[in-house]
């Protein structure tokens, strides 16, 4: 139904209106590429996971990640824009219209930007979208709110890509997607498993639920084991969470054990601190995907991404080819002495 503009439904986020939440994540839906003059609109298509090798599994979580970048629709050109990063508490909940109210997300009424968004996508006839605001909404339903504000002449000029100025857009709207949501539906994708397959109740609450980090009992959660970092692979989710932080999630891609050549490779491209890094023994190479933080000012490295993290077994010192300069320019060596992205890992863990 398109959306009426009343109080009450502006009183309050509804992070779970029209969901079916007895249906695969934006994980098993894939997008049928837009005719080249129309706004692209999801098609869901199921998969089957009778398939598990590592091949597999990575291209699942391809797919995956595909449907958080539209496509969109600008001009008449096709543009791929990586999801823009949301998180409730974030820098962006004056963008959304969002004020925490004892622990719980509301809407602003008189928020400006949250009264623009809501008109766009009433004239678009787009469900309340609560979920894109709070930073846990599928693929498609993103796709769908971000080409409405496109439509609606809302993409900001300037000289920046298509891509980075989408990613302003929704920064500007307070939308996106979070970690925690991203690296779950990410997860469930890799294992082919659906949310009610691995449905918890943690204090109180039944998990998964939008908004809600379902890593937060990992370590007690029956539907997952933990693995060591030599034993990961894609599909497993890494915990971080340092004392007094939010925490970050993020899911594997791929992990492998550097040979000669590739050590040789890194050490000419990043000098001597990689050098000194190798020094001991093992080196694991992990790719990971996450949506990432993007700053207080939405910077064009925030949003979905894939990394590289380094491992040395020897040592357990963590290193990672750092993107968070800017989206165009190459990544810089760092050594991470806390641990993956320079955070406390508690754990990896892999569903049954």
């Amino acid at each position: 139904m398109p959306i009426a503009l009343s109080p009450a439904l502006r009183s309050q986020l509804h992070p779970n209106a029209d969901v079916d939440t007895s249906a695969p994540r934006a994980a098993t839906r894939t997008r049928e590429a837009p005719a080249a003059t129309t706004s692209p609109t999801a098609a869901l298509v199921h998969y089957t996971y009778t398939d598990k090798s590592e091949a597999a599994v990575r291209a699942r979580l391809e797919r995956y990640r595909d449907g958080y970048s539209g496509p969109y629709i600008v001009a008449g050109a096709r543009v791929v824009a990586p999801a823009q990063f949301r998180m409730v508490g974030g820098f962006n909940d004056a963008n959304a219209g969002c004020v925490v109210v004892h622990g719980a997300p509301h809407a602003d009424p008189k928020n400006a930007r949250l009264r623009e968004l809501l008109e766009v996508c009433s004239r678009a006839h787009l469900p309340y979208p609560g979920r894109c605001l709070m930073g846990c909404p599928e693929g498609h339903e993103l796709a769908r709110v971000t080409q409405a504000l496109i439509d609606a002449g809302k993409l900001p000029a300037g000289d920046a890509s298509l891509p980075d100025r989408i990613k302003s857009l929704q920064w500007h709207y307070g939308i996106g997607i979070d970690c925690t949501d991203y690296v779950l539906g990410a997860a469930l994708a890799a294992h082919g498993q659906r949310e009610r397959d691995v449905a918890i109740r943690s204090f109180g609450v039944a998990l998964p639920a939008p908004g809600i980090d379902y890593f937060a009992t990992a370590t007690t959660n029956p539907h997952l084991q933990r693995v060591e970092v030599a034993a990961a692979r894609a599909g497993d989710v890494f915990c971080l969470d340092d004392p007094g932080s939010v925490g970050h999630r993020a899911v594997v891609y791929e992990r492998h054990v550097c040979g000669d050549d590739e050590l040789s490779a890194l050490r000419a491209k990043f000098g001597s601190d990689c050098s000194a890094f190798f020094v001991g023994g093992a080196v694991h190479q992990i790719e990971v995907d996450s949506s990432w933080g993007a700053g207080d000012q939405g910077a064009s490295y925030g949003g979905v991404r894939r990394d590289t993290w380094l491992f040395n077994a020897s040592t357990g010192a963590w290193a990672q080819l750092d993107k968070r300069v800017s989206a165009d320019s190459e990544p810089v060596f760092r050594q991470t002495g806390r641990g993956p992205a320079g955070e406390v890992l508690r754990g990896i863990f892999r569903f049954k």
